[in-house]
């Protein structure tokens, strides 16, 4: 019998097979690299309704070569399919990882798409704070942390559900080591642009070529072939969501909270 695992990553069910090879313990361990490194999306096969994308692990070789203008390649896994991935068991938790962001950038179509910011859970919504490289992200949820749980340091995805947006943890691991992953998923009820000041305060950001033109700055492509309907769900996204502000802060973590707080009800 070969085993299997179940990874809900985004809302999306992995399929993870094990075919059984000769040396048992490469396929250990790849697997125990994906049950720590995936806990907090590992899902119990009861709760499976729905297969969205199947990796199979087989026995070696299905690793090779390509070379190309005096460079060298290694191809480690191959699409048979737009659900199926076949790979090796001698493949790393690295190489792994490339896998799933190959998956998601697949499975992510419309009404979805990653954006390079930063998250934290206030009561039953997230916040998130978007910026350029060195804006504040990490920052922000460094000073957050004891207050506020965070959610995401370098990236989150996007996806719509009925109605509402909502925010899903990518599974991979960011700056910020101690952000706590798993397979929840949370409303969005502010998203913040971050600006370095001298003094705290948040003005309500309704200019929405500002807030677009953020949006296609930090805005995560892990699909090219998606890339048109992931920017058309962004962009759908700023025009129908309303609680954008810009958000003024120095590294102060008291006044920062203080800030926060006063505009959770505005």
């Amino acid at each position: 019998m070969n085993e299997r695992l179940y990874l809900n990553i985004a809302g999306f069910n992995i399929q993870i097979i094990f075919h059984k090879i000769s040396l048992s313990t490469e396929l250990n361990f790849i697997k125990k690299a994906i049950l720590k490194v995936y806990k907090g999306f590992l899902l119990s096969k009861s709760l499976v309704r729905n297969i969205d994308f199947t990796i199979s692990f087989f026995e070696p070789p299905r690793t090779s070569t390509i070379s190309f203008k005096n460079a060298h390649y290694m191809k480690f896994y191959e699409l048979i399919n737009q659900t199926h991935i076949i790979t090796s068991h001698s493949i790393s938790i690295f190489q792994f990882n490339v896998i799933i962001r190959a998956i998601i950038g697949l499975l992510l179509k419309k009404d979805s798409f990653v954006l390079h910011a930063s998250a934290c859970l206030v009561g039953e919504e997230a916040l998130l704070f978007i910026g350029g490289s060195g804006d504040g992200k990490s920052t922000v949820i460094r000073l957050l942390r004891k207050k506020y749980k965070a959610l995401g340091d370098d990236s989150v995805i996007i996806r719509k559900l009925d109605r509402n947006y909502f925010m899903y943890q990518t599974p991979f691991t960011e700056r910020q080591s101690w952000v706590q992953k798993n397979k929840g998923k949370y409303l969005i009820g502010k998203i913040f642009i971050l600006k370095k000041a001298i003094n705290n305060k948040i003005v309500r950001c309704n200019n929405r070529s500002e807030i677009l033109k953020k949006f296609i700055e930090e805005f995560l492509v892990y699909n090219d072939k998606n890339l048109e309907n992931q920017l058309i769900s962004a962009i759908k996204y700023v025009n129908t969501f309303h609680n954008f502000f810009l958000l003024y802060f120095q590294k102060n973590k008291k006044l920062l909270i203080e800030v926060i707080e006063s505009n959770l009800d505005g």
